[in-house]
């Protein structure tokens, strides 16, 4: 049988990169070819670029580098990929989750979900990933901000009902906790206000957004 294509899956942390290099058969046997990890800094994307070129031994097949689109830690890499002309595929956390427990083999070390992002990559159809232009970024970025500090609001706000039940509770914990709320509801009003400004001044962005 020939190979369809291959793929490098890329479990991405914020220190390191578990990386797997898997391919597809026409009879949709997949096969892992090798794996290794990096860094996650410049210095390690480029050798796991130079990695990945070696151990693609057949370099007209299509190589995919899928990684999975959480937090920030994935971004700078994918944004390196992209700019050095490698295809790039950003898969939502949901989704991943979702093929992993269709896997027989459940394990939770980052090597196993490197290779289930390989596997994802060759048996799934995907999107490439493009750069949002620069103002787009600029809103998914507050987005996400904005998000970050509402789990955190959620986590305070659990911390001081736990400290509530508590019969010998500090109380200036809690008031602490509840300056800690104050301050994070400012920084999400501050968000939101720069959010509005970006879309008043963009008319068609503002329409494209609500009709989300």
């Amino acid at each position: 049988m020939e190979n369809l294509k291959n793929a490098i899956g890329i479990d991405v942390s914020s220190e390191k990169l578990d990386v797997c290099l898997s391919s597809i058969t026409t009879d949709g046997k997949v096969t892992v070819i090798a794996s290794n990890n990096f860094a996650n800094s410049k210095v390690g994307f480029k050798k796991l670029m130079q990695w990945g070129r070696k151990v693609n031994k057949n370099n007209t097949l299509p190589l995919l580098y899928i990684m999975e689109e959480t937090g920030f830690y994935y971004e700078a890499l994918a944004y390196f990929l992209n700019e050095n002309n490698c295809k790039v595929v950003l898969v939502l956390p949901s989704k991943v989750k979702k093929y992993m427990q269709s896997l027989p083999m459940k394990t939770k070390t980052d090597k196993v979900g490197a290779r289930d992002l390989a596997q994802l990559g060759l048996e799934r159809e995907h999107t490439l990933w493009v750069p949002p232009i620069e103002i787009d970024k600029i809103l998914w970025d507050l987005s996400r901000e904005r998000e970050l500090k509402i789990e955190r609001i959620v986590k305070t706000k659990n911390q001081i009902m736990e400290l509530n039940k508590s019969q010998d509770k500090n109380p200036n914990t809690v008031k602490r906790l509840e300056v800690e709320i104050e301050f994070l509801n400012k920084h999400i009003n501050e968000i939101e206000k720069e959010i509005n400004l970006i879309l008043e001044s963009d008319p068609e962005l503002k329409e494209k957004v609500e009709k989300l």
